[in-house]
């Protein structure tokens, strides 16, 4: 039984890992042609984001990244929390996250300063991009400050709550943002300052309490794992429809504006991505437990945060020397992304198999 409970234990740990791992990959070409296409519109002085009639909007308060990443924080935070239980108290467990997340929150200034440095030289204002990298909102780390203070945020939550009580403060979580987005700060948008304390944690794209919802969630999906139930079965057609709604379906229509409106603007991008995580979720929970190798996620899952950083530090000074964004086909930009993820792989397998030993015995 010890040796049955070990193996399903490997097996949660090896999807989990793969499904950080293919989200990270999936990030590099979205944003070679994100910031392609950014770069490209500002160099010729058009507007970055079109107008569309409200509920979408790009712009701030309710422009939103896709927040993929802090449904699979949520599910991690539950996962470790419940191989630890009995061995620590509240104040232990929630100062291992704060501790953790706030290294990770650090880590990300230094980081954004070197990724201006990477893509503009030494010669840039460093007080104006600290201040950007701290509480900017069109900051290269916004994303990861946002998923460190939304993690140690709810962490008490996931610890004291149930399964149950954790479905309904996410839902009341998700109408409290959307009610104080529409209607208090939607209305004096045109007012609110490029940096603010509340870029982070309300404001930004990627801003912590715009995530807690998916955090909950994901703690819920761990929860389940983790006391042995399958929930995958189920939760995979639901994802399934969540997606193919948003991207699927609409890519037979006559343009893909249906596909790029949603999906960056609140709350369509927390549906989505609530949808997406559960797809992925059943689809690599069925892959590891059919025996199928899954290494090529599993090793850039455990250095996630590499290959986000490198990506920006690997790609930006070579499209500097090329001559721009702006300069690049969309072939061009695929083509440098691609190349990008295949020098970041090698280096993460050879860096993972020294540290950990070979992947294939994860």
């Amino acid at each position: 039984m010890q040796v049955f409970a070990r193996e399903k234990s490997e097996k949660r740990l090896a999807f989990l890992d793969a499904t950080r791992g293919f989200m990270v990959l999936l990030m590099v070409p979205i944003h070679v042609l994100f910031f392609g296409m950014f770069f490209a519109f500002t160099s010729q002085g058009a507007p970055i984001f079109p107008q569309f009639p409200l509920p979408v909007d790009f712009d701030l308060p309710l422009g939103t990244g896709i927040l993929l990443f802090f449904f699979i924080t949520g599910t991690s935070l539950s996962v470790s929390m419940a191989r630890r239980t009995g061995q620590q108290s509240f104040p232990i467990a929630w100062w291992r996250v704060i501790k953790r997340y706030g290294v990770y929150y650090l880590l990300s200034i230094p980081c954004e300063l070197l990724i201006w440095v990477s893509f503009m030289g030494w010669k840039i204002n460093y007080s104006y991009y600290l201040l950007l990298a701290v509480a900017g909102s069109m900051s290269f780390t916004q994303d990861i400050q946002g998923l460190c203070l939304a993690a140690i945020l709810t962490f008490p939550l996931i610890f004291y709550f149930s399964k149950r009580k954790l479905v309904a403060v996410s839902l009341g979580f998700a109408l409290a943002v959307s009610i104080t987005l529409y209607l208090v700060l939607l209305p004096m948008s045109s007012a609110l300052p490029q940096f603010s304390p509340l870029n982070p944690l309300l404001i930004g794209y990627f801003a912590a309490l715009k995530g807690v919802p998916l955090i909950i969630a994901g703690a819920i999906v761990g929860k389940f794992a983790m006391e042995g139930r399958d929930v995958m079965k189920k939760i995979f057609p639901i994802g399934l429809a969540i997606t193919m709604a948003y991207i699927v379906i609409p890519l037979f229509s006559s343009h893909f504006i249906p596909v790029l409106v949603p999906i960056w603007t609140y709350p369509h991008a927390i549906l989505f991505a609530l949808g997406f995580d559960l797809f992925l979720f059943g689809l690599f929970h069925y892959l590891v437990r059919r025996n199928t190798n899954v290494v090529l996620f599993q090793v850039p899952g455990r250095l996630s945060l590499f290959i986000y950083f490198g990506q920006f530090m690997l790609l930006l000074p070579i499209v500097e020397v090329i001559g721009g964004f702006g300069a690049l086909s969309i072939q061009s930009l695929l083509g440098l992304g691609l190349l990008s993820e295949i020098v970041l792989l090698v280096f993460s397998y050879y860096f993972c198999k020294w540290r950990w030993g070979d992947p294939k015995g994860w």
